[in-house]
């Protein structure tokens, strides 16, 4: 074992001496930072792009956002949804967003003009997740 090679005894006590690295004291954030208001009710979904430039947020005003993050402003609101927005996913090549809502329909959209691409209907009970995988497909 190594200890045997560095002829250790786990018997034997061992000094630990700390030295403080830094001089400044870390507080954690204790406030929010920035805000970017336009849902007119609770926001129950977001979800950044692949790149990390945009945010897609679903609300129970029935609508879904697209935010540019670098100007912190609304760039198309979505209307389609007539219950609440739970679940929002791009796809990997940020081409497509779906969001899906309680009364069971998935929205598709397209994330530069803010329209909707369609609509997929079958299930009966929320859409409560919605994910994206590397084949463009999306799966519930």
């Amino acid at each position: 074992s190594h200890l045997q090679k560095q002829k250790v005894s786990v018997e034997q006590c061992l000094r630990i001496v700390y030295m403080p690295q830094a001089v400044f004291r870390v507080r954690p954030v204790a406030r929010c930072t920035a805000s970017m208001p336009g849902h007119s009710e609770s926001v129950l979904a977001v979800q950044f792009s692949p790149n990390g430039r945009y945010l897609a947020s679903g609300s129970g005003d029935t609508t879904l956002r697209f935010w540019d993050l670098s100007t912190q402003l609304p760039k198309h609101e979505c209307k389609g949804h007539r219950n609440w927005v739970l679940c929002v996913s791009w796809s990997p090549d940020a081409v497509v967003v779906a969001s899906g809502d309680m009364d069971g329909t998935i929205w598709l959209w397209d994330p530069v003009s803010g329209k909707p691409h369609g609509t997929c209907k079958g299930h009966s009970k929320w859409i409560t997740s919605l994910v994206s995988n590397s084949s463009r497909r999306l799966t519930e």
